[in-house]
């Protein structure tokens, strides 16, 4: 068996794993997310994907049904559109090892190879967005309630400036993190095969293909056209219609 026919397996077998985090979505959705499921189930994969589509369109994002999506994409070949629902659900439940490795899958079939991640970039991709925000918001409270505290309970010097640095620290930390997360909340993938282009008009000159799947940085815009930054630091304009944003506004 080969390489893809193997990938190709466990991405069909890997369906629902994340079901845990579907609870609002199948509640809302009902009947339209199982037919979804025996859609994919019955290798019906492009009524698999409208149905997911008219889910997230409905109710909102939400991990599982956009793991889901992105198997199907993934299933139909459709590279660009996999990995912009992969990288989606990634930001709403980062750290999951079952997302991170059908994206993995995906990525090295069509030889994306990400680059190394930073101990930092690890470090910051263990919570999501807002479990920073959240976790910034508590040590807000803390260090609010110990002040209060201490105009009536006597604190020693030590455990006071002890409690502050330490709340300070978590809040600046957390202030960084989500200015790093935001920045990449604005990124976009490449979800059809491109050519990048030297300057924002139709017939322009190229200056290299750009393969469905790439991460993407937008710099600029002119007209129809982004000036994008890809993972390689590859430069260039591409058409808009090209690219989809992780997050969109």
């Amino acid at each position: 068996m080969t390489l893809k026919r193997v990938h190709r397996v466990l991405l069909f077998c890997s369906i629902l794993i994340l079901q845990s985090q579907l609870v609002v979505t199948a509640v809302a959705g009902g009947d339209r997310f199982n037919e979804a499921n025996a859609a994919y189930s019955s290798s019906n994969f492009s009524s698999a994907i409208e149905m997911y589509e008219e889910l997230l369109e409905e109710h909102g994002y939400a991990p599982g049904v956009l793991y889901n999506l992105a198997n199907s994409y993934a299933m139909t070949d459709q590279t660009g559109k996999a990995i912009l629902n992969y990288e989606r659900a990634l930001r709403l439940a980062p750290g999951d090892s079952d997302i991170s490795g059908n994206l993995h899958l995906v990525r090295t079939e069509s030889g994306l190879f990400a680059m190394e991640s930073t101990f930092s970039e690890r470090i910051i991709h263990l919570l999501s967005m807002d479990q920073w925000t959240g976790l910034g918001g508590l040590s807000l409270v803390v260090l609010s309630i110990f002040l209060l505290l201490s105009t009536r309970l006597k604190f020693s010097r030590k455990t006071t400036l002890s409690v502050c640095i330490c709340c300070l620290l978590v809040i600046i930390i957390v202030t960084t993190t989500s200015s790093y997360l935001h920045s990449h909340w604005n990124s976009s993938v490449v979800v059809a095969d491109s050519r990048l282009q030297v300057s924002p008009f139709e017939g322009a000159a190229g200056s290299g293909e750009i393969q469905q799947g790439r991460i993407v940085h937008t710099r600029k815009k002119h007209g129809d056209y982004l000036f994008v930054e890809d993972e390689t630091k590859r430069k260039g304009w591409l058409p808009a219609s090209a690219i989809e944003k992780i997050i969109p506004q």
